[in-house]
């Protein structure tokens, strides 16, 4: 029985070997320039600045700042080389080790990802094995393009191999830490570092990297804030990792992984947006989409690369909005109770969106980007 399952497997090996040989046969006679073209502008346009600051008008029709909210909208990239050691060192070694070698794709991952993928389909079960490599991710985080199916698959591996033709791993890597989610509104590893820490991405220590780095896996799971427990639990597995990669010693882990985890929240931000500037985002998101055939998330973080959207609103109407629609006093209690409301005002003169809430109570949080 053991010699036919390692048969079974060396087949599927091989079969993987040979599919990835002949996507790469027909990545070379059939590049579809177009399709790659549009890999190559996300690219460039997801780097870069990451804030997003909005302009309104007073009543004499003069444009003035009215939310800048990406921490006073500074710009929040962080180039590679004001990177730590002991960041590159965790991403690495917990989610890509082979990053500086491949050429976008782990063969070896990836036939293993087939070889689970087939027993599953037999009904053999498997172990679950994340083939994607960091480059892949890259692609899958500028796109969105995450459907769960072969085509896209084969897709995202060819348009990975363009990316690494066309930037140094530096280049992707840097850009990787500046777009990767944080939990909530929190993105890129600068906003991640003041936001959890106070400090500067440089400054950052080996167990504070690996804090930040443990969060990428599931943001919202793993908020330290939230669930301080199971942030904890995969900072240390972070550390593990680093540990068996070589990047610290094992009294170093010993030692890094007894440390409590330690916030600073002088810089944290859950809330920046009132209710006008999320549906402006929203609604900017969507039209970018449609316009130019993005996904929502690619045109997301274009317009987060160093964009001003200039808004309807009327500071003044928006702002009593808020206050009233935040006092408990002022609604029924069932308001409170999960009902919820909504409101609109709109100039009755120019027909433009004046003010609008999406929820009773203090706003608590930003949408999550």
């Amino acid at each position: 029985m053991k010699r036919t399952i390692v048969i079974f497997a060396c087949v599927l090996l091989s079969f993987a070997i040979i599919v990835y040989s002949a996507g790469a046969i027909v990545f070379n006679i059939f590049d579809n320039k177009n399709d790659y073209s549009m890999d190559e502008k996300l690219f460039l346009g997801a780097r870069g600045s990451r804030y997003l600051s909005f302009m309104a008008f007073d009543d004499e029709g003069n444009a003035f700042e009215y939310c800048r909210p990406a921490l006073g909208g500074e710009n929040l990239w962080c180039d590679y080389d004001e990177m730590p050691k002991s960041v590159i060192d965790a991403i690495i070694s917990a989610e890509d080790r082979d990053y500086f070698n491949h050429s976008g794709i782990n063969i070896k991952r990836t036939a293993l990802a087939v070889l689970n993928y087939a027993l599953s389909f037999v009904g053999k079960g498997g172990r679950s094995f994340g083939a994607s490599t960091i480059t892949q991710q890259v692609v899958k985080n500028i796109s969105g393009d995450k459907d769960r199916t072969v085509k896209r698959k084969i897709s995202e591996i060819l348009r990975s191999k363009r990316i690494e033709k066309n930037h140094s791993k530096e280049e992707i890597l840097e850009l990787y830490l500046n777009i990767i989610p944080l939990s909530g509104s929190i993105s890129g590893i600068r906003l991640g570092a003041l936001s959890y820490f106070g400090k500067e991405t440089k400054d950052l220590t080996v167990v504070e990297s690996a804090t930040i780095v443990g969060i990428t896996n599931a943001p919202g799971r793993y908020d330290p804030y939230k669930n301080p427990k199971e942030c904890l639990e995969k900072r240390n597995r972070v550390l593990y990792a680093m540990m068996d990669n070589g990047k610290i010693s094992r009294e170093e882990y010993n030692e890094f992984a007894r440390m409590p985890l330690e916030l600073n929240g002088e810089y944290r931000r859950d809330i920046g947006y009132d209710w006008f500037t999320e549906t402006a985002i929203t609604k900017v998101i969507k039209d970018i989409s449609g316009k130019y055939d993005l996904s929502e998330r690619a045109a997301e973080l274009s317009l987060y690369s160093g964009c001003t959207v200039y808004l309807t609103v009327n500071p003044g109407v928006q702002r009593i909005l808020n206050e009233y629609f935040e006092n408990e006093d002022n609604l029924p209690s069932e308001i409170y109770d999960g009902l919820g409301v909504g409101f609109a005002v709109y100039d009755s003169v120019s027909g433009d969106l004046a003010g609008i809430i999406g929820g009773a109570g203090e706003k608590c949080a930003d949408r999550v980007t």
